[in-house]
């Protein structure tokens, strides 16, 4: 016999019905250890927020993992830096041999 929507199934014992959950992997409980920084700025979220302690903690996991198993973006060799001013200095707009000689100097 079950029961539709409770996410058990019932099951007839004894003259009585008992309940078995179906998806025990669902959720696991454990015992973690947090600094008393960690863990007194988590309870002032949670006050501000309303949200439990065990949400916080699930997202905070679940945003390391993401972050962990994202591919590495490859180095570069040398520190990128864009130009500020949109382009070259005046001096050596249209003037490619002025350029040239200020990059190779004889």
């Amino acid at each position: 016999m079950s029961r539709a929507g409770s996410g058990t199934q019932g099951r007839q014992g004894r003259g009585k019905l008992a309940s078995i959950p179906i998806n025990m992997g669902a959720h696991m409980k454990t015992t973690i250890d947090l600094s008393d920084d960690v863990m007194g700025r988590a309870r002032a979220v949670q006050a501000r927020s309303g949200r439990t302690l065990r949400s916080l903690v699930e997202e905070g996991l679940r945003l390391v993992v993401e972050r962990l198993e994202q591919p590495e973006a490859p180095k570069t060799p040398f520190e990128i830096v864009p130009f500020q001013t949109g382009g070259m200095y005046p001096e050596f707009e249209g003037n490619w041999e002025r350029l040239r000689d200020e990059i190779y100097p004889q």
